[in-house]
């Protein structure tokens, strides 16, 4: 009875995490995928680690946004405002290895979870 229960939860799991995986937009998959979520939560509420990224529409174009997260330390040195917000966490960000178009696509998600 054990096992088959088991058996069923996991074959369950599988499809839930089958579905998750094929229905996550290029952009969230590169938010996990990159490790984003290490710091920043699952639902982009931030950590002790790192900031909450909903909201981010208000202060970031999708351009500057690229181009912050082509060098993030480098940006955050010339931006008062991400001097201080830097101040309050534990790790800074890292500079990521990203193409152009994957950084277009993690700016475009980042930006469509302000709504």
């Amino acid at each position: 009875m054990i096992l088959r229960v088991t058996t069923i939860f996991c074959v369950g799991l599988l499809l839930v995490l089958g579905y998750t995986a094929c229905s996550t937009s290029p952009g969230r998959r590169i938010y996990i995928d990159w490790g984003c979520v290490r710091c920043h939560g699952a639902s982009l509420s931030g950590s002790t680690l790192g900031p909450p990224l909903k909201g981010l529409r208000s202060v970031w174009t999708r351009e500057a946004l690229v181009r912050y997260l082509e060098d993030p330390q480098a940006y955050t040195q010339k931006d008062p405002r991400l001097k201080a917000l830097a101040a309050r966490y534990q790790a800074p960000m890292p500079k990521f290895m990203m193409d152009g178009e994957t950084r277009r696509m993690l700016a475009e998600f980042l930006l469509a979870q302000s709504e």
